[in-house]
Formats: structure tokens, sequence, C-alpha cells
């Protein structure tokens, strides 16, 4: 048995504060090993954008707490709470991405909000339903 193992770290210097990082760990046991050269081809591949979809994810989660961290809701007087999460799919080039977004509740204003949610649209992912987007 072959095993293959990709370790990132992802670490946001820009972020002052404090610096933040999250270690993203792959592992895949192949149990023909090499004797396949078509085989390897299709696994190697299939791990390859398992890794960038888990590079990808956790990559926004970054940058939620980072967004987070700043986020005020309407203005400064409002209160907002942490409440839970959403999970969310997204399409991209690598595959399907499925990652939690954080939902907020603003007792000021007695609203919900997903603050990431309008990030996910002003970056131009045209094939997101908005709909879903709105699902607190």
């Amino acid at each position: 048995m072959l095993k293959m193992q990709i370790t990132i770290n992802l670490t946001d210097d820009e972020y002052t504060e404090k610096k933040r990082q999250i270690r993203v760990q792959i592992e895949e046991s192949l149990p023909d090993g090499l004797k396949d050269l078509n085989q390897w081809e299709a696994d190697v591949r299939k791990m390859g954008f398992q890794a960038t979809r888990e590079i990808y994810r956790r990559g926004i989660e970054l940058y939620e707490r980072e967004l987070l961290s700043e986020y005020t809701h309407k203005g400064k007087q409002c209160q907002t709470q942490n409440r839970g999460k959403r999970s969310f799919t997204l399409a991209t080039v690598f595959g399907k991405v499925k990652f939690p977004r954080q939902r907020v509740y603003c007792k000021t204003c007695r609203e919900w909000v997903i603050p990431i949610n309008n990030e996910i649209i002003n970056h131009g992912y045209s094939q997101v339903n908005t709909e879903s987007l709105r699902n607190l």
C-alpha cells in the first residue's frame, strides 16, 4: 500500500493583530500502489483536486475570520452576536466546495445576516444562487 500526504499552511500575513494560520492536510491510501500507471495518474489527479478544494475551503474560512473580526452590521450602534453556521456549496473550476458561513444576529436591528454572502456575490460568482445565500 502506498500513502500520499499533502500538507499546506495558509497564513494571513496582512492581518496585524494576530497572525492567523490554518493547516490543510490531506492523506490518501492507494492499496494498489504504482502497479497501473493509468490508475496512478487518475489517483494523483483526484487527490490534487481534493487538495485544491480543501485549500480553497480553508482559505474562505481564514478570510471569513478576518471579515468577522472587523464586521459591523449597519453602524457602530449595532450589537451583533454570532449565532451558528449555515452550510453553502459553491461551484468552482476544480469542483464543488462546501463550506460553513457564520450567521450573525443584530439585536439592535433585529435582523439575521451572513456577512460573507456579500463577499461571495461581489467576487463575481455568477453561478451563485442568491436565493440559497439568503438561507438564514
